[in-house]
């Protein structure tokens, strides 16, 4: 479902690359999830970059980096990955799905650029999109293990009407066991 979160974004704000980076609660850490037009070298530098780093950065809005290389709340670390990548600034969106933030769409540009108020709040809208999906496929996986361990969920019962041995009397369980033994009916 993350690559079609990609293509989404690609349709509705134009960007030189794009990620969506998932965050586990469990054990605190980030990581990207999907991306496009990225490197893996990217990737990697920057997930290994963005561990450990216990700068906080605000997920109340759309994350903003219009000039990376000067953008004081990046790790030195991810501010080399993103010169070695050629990003020169980025919108990270936050993925909420209800008080739990998921994840982060995130925008790249090859260039230094400032974001319109309406750039923010349509790719803001696309997040809440995401959130949508990515907390809905989570609780889907979640549900899973559950059924698994207790077999099969009841199926609710279509009656076609009464027992084929109420309609026809040739369908009652001692007719077919005459009609097997050779007796008639």
């Amino acid at each position: 479902m993350l690559p079609e979160v990609l293509a989404l974004a690609g349709r509705t704000l134009a960007a030189d690359a794009y990620s969506v980076w998932r965050y586990d609660e469990d054990t605190q850490i980030w990581s990207v999830g999907a991306y496009d037009r990225l490197s893996d070298e990217y990737v990697e530098a920057a997930m290994r970059a963005i561990r450990g780093n216990t700068t906080t950065v605000s997920l109340d809005a759309p994350i903003v980096a219009e000039d990376i290389e000067r953008t004081a709340w990046l790790t030195p670390d991810h501010r080399d990955a993103h010169a070695a990548e050629g990003t020169r600034s980025m919108m990270a969106l936050p993925l909420r799905y209800g008080e739990r933030v998921v994840g982060t769409l995130v925008f790249y540009y090859r260039e230094p650029r400032s974001f319109t108020e309406a750039e923010k709040s349509t790719a803001l809208l696309l997040a809440n999109l995401a959130a949508a999906a990515v907390g809905t496929a989570e609780l889907y996986q979640a549900q899973r293990p559950r059924e698994g361990a207790l077999g099969p969920r009841p199926r609710r019962a279509v009656s076609a009407g009464p027992p084929c041995a109420l309609r026809r009397p040739e369908c009652h369980p001692d007719a077919r066991a005459r009609a097997v033994a050779g007796h008639p009916r």
